[in-house]
C-alpha cells in the first residue's frame, strides 16, 4: 500500500556548478532535438523541470542515510533526472520506452562522465519488472491521466520502504512510500 509523505525542503543555497553543468548541457541538447522535429519521432517525451527535481533528489536523498541508494527512473527520456540524481548521491539508472532517446540519455551521461546506466524498456512490461524491485527511490513523470497507473504499478513491484517520486507538472511533486 503507498502513502503520500511530506517532501522535506530542498537545502538551502546554489546549485552546484556539476548540476549547472549538466543542465546547460541538457537543455541545449533537448531543444536540438525539438528544433530536428524530434516531437515527431517521440511525441510523449516532455521534460520535467529539472531544477524542482533536482531539489526534490537532494531533499530525499537526505531522508537516506548510508552509501548510495539505488534510484531507478522510470520513462527517463534525456535521463537528466538520472544525471541529477547520481549528482545528489544516488546510484542511478534509467528506463525508457523510445531507443533513440536512451541514446540521447547515454550520450549526455557520457558528455558530463556520469557513471549512470540506461536501458531501453517497458516498465510495464512483464519482463522489466525485476528493475524496478531493487530501487529505494523511482522517479517517474507520468501523464497526468496515467498516475494511477503509475502508481499502482510502483506498489505492485516495489519492495517495503521504497519511495516514488512524481512529476505531475510545475510546482507539483509528489512523492510516496510502500508499506
Amino acid at each position: 500500500m503507498l502513502r503520500e509523505v511530506p517532501i522535506p525542503a530542498p537545502p538551502a543555497g546554489r546549485i552546484p556548478a556539476s548540476v549547472d553543468l549538466l543542465l546547460r548541457e541538457a537543455d541545449r541538447r533537448i531543444a536540438a532535438y525539438f528544433e530536428s522535429g524530434g516531437a515527431k519521432r517521440a511525441p510523449k517525451f516532455v521534460p520535467s523541470d529539472h531544477l524542482a527535481v533536482y531539489d526534490a533528489l537532494t531533499a530525499v536523498r537526505r531522508m537516506l542515510p548510508g552509501p548510495p541508494p539505488a534510484f531507478l527512473e522510470w520513462g527517463c527520456g534525456f535521463g537528466v533526472a538520472t544525471c541529477l540524481a547520481h549528482l545528489a548521491g544516488f546510484n542511478a539508472a534509467g528506463i525508457e520506452l523510445d531507443e533513440e532517446l536512451v541514446g540521447h540519455a547515454t550520450a549526455l551521461a557520457a558528455e558530463i562522465r556520469l557513471p549512470v546506466r540506461f536501458a531501453t524498456g517497458d516498465i510495464f512490461a512483464p519482463e522489466t519488472a525485476d528493475r524496478a524491485t531493487g530501487a529505494a527511490v523511482v522517479f517517474a513523470y507520468p501523464w497526468p491521466l496515467e498516475v494511477g497507473r503509475w502508481t499502482k504499478r510502483f506498489d505492485t513491484l516495489a519492495r517495503p520502504g521504497a519511495l516514488l517520486l512524481t512529476f505531475e507538472g510545475i510546482d507539483e511533486m509528489h512523492l510516496y512510500r510502500r508499506d
